[in-house]
């Protein structure tokens, strides 16, 4: 109460206890604000409780560059009341997004929050098909049981942050024509495919993300291209189904067009993929390579066509 809002406290306490000075300001808890970075899901929470930090969040709307903080987008959050399953609600979503396919921000949320919980889609894809950031309460909190599959146009984005993927039924990330995808931050565990798998769609980024005990290869690339980096990186204990031809790392050569996996210096293959199953940590047909964080290759560890396969 004394940092929120002194003026309710009464004179003769203050002069008891020898407070002085007036209401701290929204200003002051903009300068607060910018500070501390807080989340969506705490910033959300604390504009419901609070009529002061309401009228911050009101600043931050009106005059994005008084802030380091973005404005909060347009949002949705999961459990939804009119929505049972994940996929319920991104079927809606998707539905939404085909009205005005020139201008969907004008009717569809760019942010859907996910509260921590395990929200168990039998294993099933969570299918979304338009631009949109996923944002987890938690990593370690915040559970799919099931895969989330990418598709759509060539410019278009879909962000992923701060989440479990885990028992998928196929891949536990799926992107394919077109769109691409970006990861933050995920733990992607037990799919009974590929824990990531990337077919005919480039511009996609791994950033921090552990993917582990998946059936087949840990990360898997055909006609497309993925960037990964990151110290938190890891691709273990993959290939659990102990396939050959599957590898942590897999990249495939495919209608003339090579499937290429890039790690950002300073990861290295030997650093980012360890304790895989079948073939190896790393292999197959298509290109593997280390570059600078520009894009610029390194080194080129795997030639398209050359290996088939590495420890």
């Amino acid at each position: 109460m004394i940092l929120l809002q002194p003026e309710l406290i009464a004179k003769e306490y203050k002069t008891v206890h020898g407070i002085k000075g007036g209401r701290v300001t929204e200003h002051n808890w903009l300068h607060i604000y910018s500070y501390l970075q807080p989340s969506y899901f705490t910033r959300l929470g604390l504009k419901c409780s609070c009529r002061l930090l309401n009228d911050v969040e009101k600043m931050i709307t009106f005059n994005p560059n008084c802030s380091s903080l973005k404005p909060i987008p347009m949002y949705t959050l999961f459990p939804h009341p009119n929505y049972a399953s994940l996929r319920g609600l991104t079927t809606r979503l998707n539905a939404l997004s085909k009205k005005e396919p020139e201008n969907p921000q004008r009717i569809v949320p760019s942010l859907l929050l996910i509260a921590d919980g395990i929200h168990d889609e039998q294993g099933e894809y969570v299918v979304i098909d338009f631009p949109i950031t996923i944002i987890g309460e938690s990593k370690d909190g915040c559970t799919i049981i099931g895969g989330l599959e990418m598709k759509g146009k060539n410019e278009d984005d879909v962000n992923v942050k701060h989440l479990t993927i885990s028992q998928s039924k196929y891949n536990g990330i799926y992107g394919y024509e077109g769109m691409s995808f970006h990861l933050f931050h995920l733990k992607i565990e037990k799919s009974e495919r590929h824990g990531v798998s990337v077919i005919c769609t480039k511009r996609n980024t791994m950033s921090n993300c552990q993917v582990s005990h998946s059936k087949e290869s840990g990360v898997f690339v055909c006609v497309g291209l993925i960037t990964m980096n990151g110290t938190g990186t890891s691709i273990h204990n993959n290939v659990t189904g102990g396939d050959s031809g599957s590898y942590g790392l897999r990249t495939v050569f495919a209608s003339f067009s090579s499937g290429s996996l890039h790690l950002v210096s300073p990861l290295t293959k030997e650093s980012v993929s360890v304790n895989n199953g079948g073939g190896g940590n790393y292999g197959s047909h298509g290109t593997i390579a280390i570059v600078d964080n520009e894009g610029t290759i390194i080194e080129t560890i795997q030639d398209a066509e050359e290996a088939e396969g590495g420890d």
